[in-house]
């Protein structure tokens, strides 16, 4: 319970922006926008403005993994970069362009859960 109390309130944080110093929701028409400026800066080709929203979208797909590997939702390896995490997000923003209206948290924790799941836990057998 106190894990899902802690992750409901880190995602509603980072939905909101207050992170980023926004009053509007971050969605996936932002994710879209901002993975293009963060290509474009690992690229070479980017500006200022480039590397302001691609540092807020490595950010914000830091901190939606360990939200969801704390709430034991994603088991990402240890050794995992960034670079990797935002190419799984990059790409499912690509291959899911209909979920452009969705909250980004969701859509991050639904990119890096397709291909980082956790293990389910099996449930102990009782002793009869």
């Amino acid at each position: 319970m106190k894990r899902f109390l802690v992750l409901t309130v880190l995602m509603a944080f980072l939905s909101t922006g207050i992170a980023f110093g926004q009053s509007t929701f971050i969605t996936g028409r932002d994710l879209i926008q901002w993975s293009a400026d963060a290509d474009a800066m690992l690229s070479g080709s980017g500006g200022v403005n480039e590397i302001v929203t691609a540092s807020q979208m490595i950010g914000y797909i830091e901190a939606v993994a360990d939200v969801g590997q704390m709430s034991n939702t994603l088991s990402i390896p240890d050794g995992t970069n960034i670079r990797s995490l935002f190419n799984v997000v990059r790409s499912y923003l690509i291959a899911h362009p209909e979920y452009s209206g969705e909250p980004g948290c969701v859509i991050v924790l639904n990119a890096l859960h397709a291909v980082y799941p956790a293990p389910q836990k099996q449930q102990p057998t009782p002793h009869l």
